[in-house]
């Protein structure tokens, strides 16, 4: 049988038919999610605040052109609150669950063991939380995915005695245990018609390594990389594919440029394919060297290519190296919809609030700039200047001398209709009443948010109030005084 982790030994002439097929698969999923990816550019920039144009000259030159960044308080409310949920509880992320209950003892000391290490000790997991939480809040979906971390580590240690004593070097591995991080959701592919993403046929997931990081990569697992093929990509460089357009709007926003050894990078994928789909690309169990026969109905796990991009060469082939009956990804979604593996986010569902929370605003910045402008018409040439701007007067070669325009302005009337979008924004907000509250996290709502009662009634100054009853900190004591 096929053990979780080996390599799969085939014949050169299928690797490099398998290459092909698996290049086929990244090239439909890629069609499909290219109009998805252009609009996640679009709602990042949403997002951001980011403005279509950095100078606006309609209906005039220099024109209001702030951005009203709705999208991004209530995205950033709703992670909030969702961040609170889950780290706010306690300090534990990991909770056992028994079956047989004489092993919790060790199932504690290893849960214990566990959150250690998602405490950033051997891993930072709140950091991957808040990005998986963030991501698909805004965008509707995003993606964690589980590794398990290995580490090779040098141990020093002196060989010899007298004169021929020296420190010698050795490399140790440390098997660190599990490992949750965060995937963009530009770098990884499925198919999203699958209900989720562990049950999609092919998962595509993208790294951009240089040459160094590649090479590192294949050393400290020899026994599953061929080091030949990775050889033979040496200078094939570079990026293809509609996750460039998000990164470099990424970049845009964080004021980074676009680096040199970008551009000199690899393009490596890698594929988790299930059997079914390897099948129809002509690879069944009897092409696959095997430590002893088996059925070919034989239920088996999946496969993990790593694939250069460029050149469609296989440099590493292995079993999926986890004892878990699905794909190791993790797919969060904001409004799932039914049956499939989509999700909108709030950058789509508020849209059209903030664009016209933001042309409500322009537009009253507008007319009071046109307001406290003189501005008027004159058949004077040397008065115009093109586009309009307030600032001058309009040409009419048909009129005589000059001629005011009397013309009102906007004194912000418009307050109820940004009234109005601020609650449709709280309605995506979806915040219970109970979080809102000043109560601590936890507490129920205290008896006046129920139950006001009936209204005091009111004393006149020089009648004496009446006296209320109110719990002393100390235990057993209650102490009086006015309110």
């Amino acid at each position: 049988m096929i053990v979780p982790g080996d390599p799969i030994q085939i014949s050169d002439k299928k690797r490099s038919a398998l290459g092909v097929e698996i290049s086929n698969v990244i090239d439909d999923l890629e069609n499909d999610s290219k109009d998805y990816f252009s609009a996640i550019s679009i709602w990042w920039q949403n997002y951001e605040g980011t403005p279509r144009q950095k100078q606006k000259n309609f209906p005039f030159q220099n024109a209001s052109n702030i951005i009203i960044p709705l999208i991004k308080m209530s995205a950033d409310s709703r992670v909030a609150t969702l961040w609170n949920q889950i780290f706010g509880a306690g300090s534990r992320v990991w909770q056992p669950k028994l079956e047989n209950h004489a092993n919790e003892d060790m199932a504690n000391s290893i849960t214990r063991y566990i959150n250690w290490q998602a405490d950033n000790n051997d891993f930072d997991f709140r950091t991957a939380a808040y990005d998986w939480l963030l991501e698909q809040t805004v965008i509707g979906t995003s993606v964690l995915a589980g590794n398990w971390r290995t580490d090779i580590r040098h141990v020093h240690s002196f060989t010899g005695r007298g004169s021929k004593r020296k420190i010698q070097s050795t490399p140790v591995q440390w098997a660190r245990g599990p490992i949750l991080e965060h995937v963009p959701r530009e770098q990884i592919l499925w198919d999203t018609r699958a209900p989720s993403i562990q049950e999609a046929p092919a998962v595509v997931r993208e790294f951009s390594l240089s040459w160094a990081q590649l090479i590192h990569r294949a050393n400290a697992d020899p026994d599953t990389w061929n080091l030949k093929a990775v050889e033979s990509i040496r200078n094939q460089t570079g990026r293809d594919g509609p996750s460039t357009a998000v990164s470099k709007t990424k970049d845009e926003h964080d004021n980074r440029g676009r680096l040199a050894h970008q551009e000199t990078d690899y393009d490596i994928r890698e594929v988790t394919i299930s059997w079914p789909l390897l099948n129809a690309m002509g690879i069944n169990n009897q092409d696959i060297a095997t430590p002893k026969t088996q059925e070919i109905s034989t239920p088996q796990v999946d496969i993990v290519v790593t694939l250069h991009r460029k050149s469609r060469t296989i440099l590493r082939l292995t079993a999926q190296p986890y004892f878990v009956p699905y794909k190791p990804f993790f797919d969060g979604y904001y409004h799932k919809r039914s049956g499939r593996g989509f999700s909108i986010g709030m950058a789509k569902i508020l849209e059209q609030l903030q664009a016209g929370a933001t042309t409500i605003f322009n537009q009253g910045i507008d007319a009071q700039t046109r307001a406290n402008s003189v501005w008027g018409k004159a058949n004077i040439r040397s008065m115009v200047d093109a586009p309009i701007d307030p600032s001058k007067w309009i040409f009419d070669p048909t009129m005589k001398g000059v001629e005011p325009l009397g013309l009102q302005g906007n004194d912000f009337s418009n307050i109820q209709l940004m009234q109005t979008l601020g609650f449709h924004r709280a309605h995506q907000w979806s915040i219970r009443p109970s979080l809102r509250s000043r109560d601590p996290p936890g507490r129920p709502l205290s008896p006046s948010h129920h139950n006001p009662g009936p209204p005091r009634a009111r004393h006149h100054s020089n009648c004496p109030r009446p006296r209320t009853p109110h719990q002393d900190p100390r235990p057993g004591r209650r102490i009086h005084r006015n309110p």
